[in-house]
Order: structure tokens, then C-alpha cells, then sequence
């Protein structure tokens, strides 16, 4: 099947520092400092086959306007840091619709795949005076958050957008009587959507584990440039409760029973195709799928074949401070969308997901469609994460030492440094662990900064197996991000 190409020209010529945590932290003036490592002045890799913009006269005025009001708060800022899979806090007014409109029926094995013709509702966020554009937007995101949305294009893309592969893999069901899913398959299987990238022969299998609320298409960018290095396999799956995977209980999203379904799934597919990758494995987590990649890994389900691990913007101690601010920050998001284009500009105009390509990849399979609603209410988040709150301590409790004690190569990409806890502190000091910071992301670093994202992950695993790999063109003109100190 055809791939297409992702069309929007990223932008990341101006600096933005994570706000992650709650209450918002002080921008260091040091950090803003766009001289600094000459980081920030480089032009971006290309990304869906086109040039990156370096020269936007809308990050040059919004770069001089946030140097003369430095200040902090700026910006929506994001939800609290290594907590479920969100990011930014929805503007503080509702968004004002300018119209409505009816919308076409998403088949289920359909779902935002182009082609399908979904009606758009137009809709403009009114947004506090003082909350300013983020920097770092492409262009076309910029046109949006200044009221011109003619030409900005917020139709879902399909998974193939990303992936070669998508199949429903069916795992035995551990509780055959609790039935949360009216979709789960009959005979005792859970069933879950599982995708993959790359060459079936490659040596390398990456796992990719998507944060709470989340779905596995928000690997999509960085699945498809990892695996375009010809020699490493990119897997994602929808996790329990999530996207396009249905089980018979979806009430469980315990640590452990998570930790239990990606060996189910790594079983299932290791049986269907065979494949030489599963002799390599690099379990790689964002947020919540951070913390499962860590007990996976203290697990040992996964034995010698287990080489690396590598966790996104996820530590103990700042997830553990920020649960108190949960229930508040779900409460504040919008509850019901008319249109999958509305919730994708409620990610990007919220200054959730900072990359408008990324937003229509993934947000398709994060809701459910109402079965009957009136017309602003068509659409409904697919994971109650409110009702995941018993599980959220189990997730990051004694989350560094289990990381810490991993045989595998470690490797820790954080949105800001603020997010060290002591312990982790410590040991990066005495070099126990790789780690990376992703200057201008938010809390879902790999759907802000993909490219970055994926060049670090391929530096990891060629440093881990002693690999020697050959870099797509997207990635060979991405400078690599040099370690944290």
C-alpha cells in the first residue's frame, strides 16, 4: 500500500521551554538562550518528504515578542509532567463555535483513514489575552492560533500515513467473565490493534509503548524514520482500554496486568511472522508506557534478548508530585467533540501536541463515536483515565529503581531538566544512564520533536548492539541532540 506523505512543514527555529509541572516553574533565562549550543538557530530535518522552514517571519516576530515578555506562565504550559500520556492544559475559556455541520460515519475498520469523508466544523479558541502563541508551530498552526484558518488542513490522517502494517492480534483473556468491551471477541480473547514498520528481516525490534489517554499512532512519525533505517522494526500496539483495542476487562490498567499484555503480544506476533527481530528487542515508553517499559524490563519475561530501554519525559519523583493535579487537569479538558477535526484543534491550539502533522496522525483512535448524540456531542475520549486513578501510584512507584537496576542500556529523553528526581540525579551523574533533552517540547516529546526523537533513539540502539547502520536522509541532516549534563 501507497504511504503518504505528511504535509506540513515543520518549523522549530525558536526556542520553548516546557512548563511541565504544576504550579508553573520560572522560565532560566540561561535555557531561553537561543545562542547556547547553537542548537536552536540550525534548520530542522525535512519530515513528509518536504524542506523544513527556517525562516518564518512568524517565529521571527512571536521569537522577538516572547524575548521582550519573558515571564512565567507563558504560553497554555503543560499538564503535569510524567503523568498518563496528556500534555498541555486546554485554554482557560471554551472554544467558540462558528458553525456546525453533519459528519459521516467512521467505519470501525476505517477509522481516519484518507479517503473517508469526515465534514469539518470550523472553530477558533478564545483564547486569554495573555496566553501567548507558542514558538516552535509550524506554520500553518500559526495561522490558526492568529484566526486564519482557511488554509490549515485538520483532517485525520490514516495509520498507513506511518505504518506498513496493521493487524488485530487476539491474547487469551485472563478474566472470560467481566465483559467492559462490547467489542472484545467472543471464546475468551482480548484483541488488540498492533502496528509495524520497517523490514520484517531487520535484526532489531523496537517496541513503542504509548502514554495513558494516548493510542499507538502517536509513534507514527517516529516509527516510520526509525524504520527507515532498513534495519530496525518498529512495533506499537493500543494498550488495554485504548484506541482500536478491545478486551473483555477494561478496567484493569494495573502496572502488571500491562506488563502481561505486551509479553502476550510480543508471544503472539513472535508466533504469526517468525520474525529474525525478536532476537533484539528495545522497549521504548512514553509517559504511563514509560513506566510499563520499565517493569517489562525488572520483569524478565523478556530474557537475553532485552538490549535496551528507553523511557520519555517519565520520572518517579515529579510523576508522584504531580497525581494530586490530575483529577483536575482530566476535569478541564473538553468532554465531547462534534467532529474529529475539533479535538485535533483542541491538541494543537491547546498547545497540547505541538506539531499539527503528528495531532492528525494520532487523534483519531483516542475517541469513540456516540451511537446517538446531538451534533455537539458526537465524539467521546475513548479511555475513561478518570476512573484509571487506583492504578496511577502502582505505575511510578520505585520507577527509578527498577530502572536503574536494568542489565539493558539505559536511556532517559526528558522535555526539561527540572524533572530529575534525586535518585536519578545521582546516578546520571556517575553516568549509570544515557539521557537527552528535546528543548522547545512538551510533555509528548516524540509527537513534538520526531525527528529528534528518532535520531536519538537510532544513535541508542547503534551505541547498544555495536550496529552499523546506515541514516535515512531525514535523519542523517537532523543534528544529533548531544546528552544532558
Amino acid at each position: 500500500m501507497e504511504r503518504r506523505s505528511l504535509p506540513i512543514k515543520p518549523n522549530f527555529r525558536t526556542p520553548l521551554r516546557s512548563l511541565g509541572n504544576l504550579p508553573s516553574i520560572p522560565e532560566c533565562e540561561n535555557e531561553m538562550d537561543e545562542s547556547e549550543d547553537g542548537m536552536d538557530m540550525l534548520p530542522r530535518a525535512r519530515f513528509g518528504d518536504r524542506e523544513a522552514i527556517s525562516d518564518s517571519p512568524i517565529a521571527e516576530q512571536n521569537q522577538r515578542q516572547t524575548q521582550d515578555r519573558r515571564r512565567p506562565g507563558a504560553g497554555a504550559g503543560d499538564m503535569p509532567s510524567g503523568v498518563l500520556g496528556g500534555g498541555a492544559r486546554p485554554p482557560a475559556r471554551p472554544p467558540v463555535m462558528m458553525g456546525r455541520s453533519t459528519h459521516a460515519e467512521k467505519a470501525s475498520a476505517g477509522l481516519g483513514i484518507p479517503g473517508h469523508s469526515i465534514a469539518t466544523t470550523a472553530v477558533r479558541w478564545d483564547l486569554d489575552p495573555a496566553v501567548e502563541q507558542p514558538l516552535g508551530v509550524t506554520d500553518d498552526v500559526a495561522m490558526a492560533w492568529n484566526g486564519d484558518e482557511g488554509e490549515t488542513d485538520w483532517s485525520p490522517l490514516g495509520w498507513e500515513t506511518c505504518f506498513d502494517r496493521r493487524s488485530m492480534i487476539q491474547t487469551e483473556c485472563e478474566t472470560a467473565s467481566v465483559s467492559s468491551s462490547s467489542n472484545a471477541p467472543a471464546g475468551g480473547q482480548d484483541m488488540f490493534a498492533v502496528y509495524s514498520a520497517g523490514n520484517l528481516e531487520a535484526e532489531c525490534l523496537v517496541l513503542l509503548l504509548h502514554g495513558g489517554g494516548h493510542c499507538a499512532l502517536t509513534w507514527g512519525p517516529v516509527a516510520r524514520l526509525v524504520a527507515d533505517t532498513n534495519q530496525i522494526l518498529a512495533v506499537a500496539y493500543d494498550a488495554r482500554a485504548h484506541g482500536d483495542s478491545h478486551c473483555h476487562d477494561e478496567t484493569d490498567l494495573s502496572a502488571a496486568r500491562q506488563v502481561r499484555d505486551a509479553v502476550k503480544v510480543l508471544a503472539a506476533l513472535r508466533e504469526s511472522m517468525n520474525l529474525r527481530a525478536f532476537e533484539k528487542i528495545c522497549v521504548v515508553g512514553h509517559s504511563m508506557g514509560g513506566a510499563i517499559a520499565i517493569k517489562l524490563a525488572a520483569s524478565g519475561e523478556l530474557g537475553k534478548a532485552l538490549f535496551g530501554v528507553a523511557v520519555i519525559d517519565v520520572v518517579e519523583g515529579s510523576a508522584l508530585a504531580s497525581l494530586p493535579y490530575m483529577q483536575t487537569f482530566l476535569r478541564s479538558r473538553p468532554q465531547h467533540f462534534s467532529s474529529i477535526e475539533d479535538c485535533i484543534k483542541y491538541h494543537v491550539q491547546s498547545n497540547q501536541i505541538r506539531r499539527l502533522d503528528s495531532a492528525r496522525v494520532s487523534t483519531s483512535p483516542e475517541l469513540s463515536r456516540l451511537s446517538s448524540a446531538s451534533a455537539e456531542k458526537q465524539y467521546v475520549w475513548r479511555t475513561n483515565l478518570e476512573q484509571s486513578e487506583p492504578f496511577w501510584r502502582g505505575w511510578f512507584e520505585n520507577l527509578s529503581k527498577e530502572f536503574l537496576a536494568s542489565d539493558a542500556q539505559k536511556l532517559l529523553i526528558l522535555a526539561a531538566l527540572d524533572r530529575f528526581d534525586k535518585e536519578l540525579t545521582i546516578a546520571q551523574m556517575q553516568g549509570k544512564f544515557q539521557t537527552a533533552m528535546m528543548r522547545g517540547a512538551g510533555h509528548s516529546v516524540h509527537m513534538d520533536k520526531p525527528e529528534e526523537t528518532a535520531r536519538t533513539l537510532v544513535d541508542f540502539i547503534k551505541r547498544s548492539t555495536r550496529s552499523v547502520m546506515t541514516l535515512p536522509s531525514k535523519l542523517a541532516n537532523t543534528k544529533a541532540v548531544p546528552p544532558c549534563c
